[in-house]
């Protein structure tokens, strides 16, 4: 990805030294105007402790001391949340997401 012109931004938490948590943000050089939020990890035993929230708030920290010189063009934040994560959805309204759609998978038995 960085040599296609990517910048990938990356957090993890750790608790005792042992990792409890991972997101990650791409910057994309073919549209620079969407910053891609990828995936947001928590480990069961960490949840509803603010892992998530403070790896979100660590990203969008990097993302805002990179924007000026290197992402000038950025100026959405994407993610994907399902549905079933309440949580997570609460999360993201707090920090300023809304939904702009809404992705369907479907799938079958094999």
């Amino acid at each position: 990805m960085i040599e296609r012109g990517w910048i990938v931004l990356r957090s993890m938490a750790l608790l005792r030294d042992r990792p409890v948590g991972f997101t990650e943000m791409f910057l994309d050089a073919d549209e620079p105007a969407i910053v891609v939020q990828d995936s947001t990890l928590v480990d069961r035993a960490a949840r509803g402790k603010g892992v998530g929230r403070s790896l979100k708030a660590a990203n969008l920290h990097q993302l805002e001391r990179i924007t000026a010189d290197t992402a000038a063009g950025a100026h959405y934040v994407q993610t994907w949340t399902s549905q079933s994560n309440a949580p997570m959805l609460a999360l993201n309204r707090q920090f300023g997401f809304r939904v702009a759609g809404t992705m369907h998978d479907a799938e079958r038995a094999v």
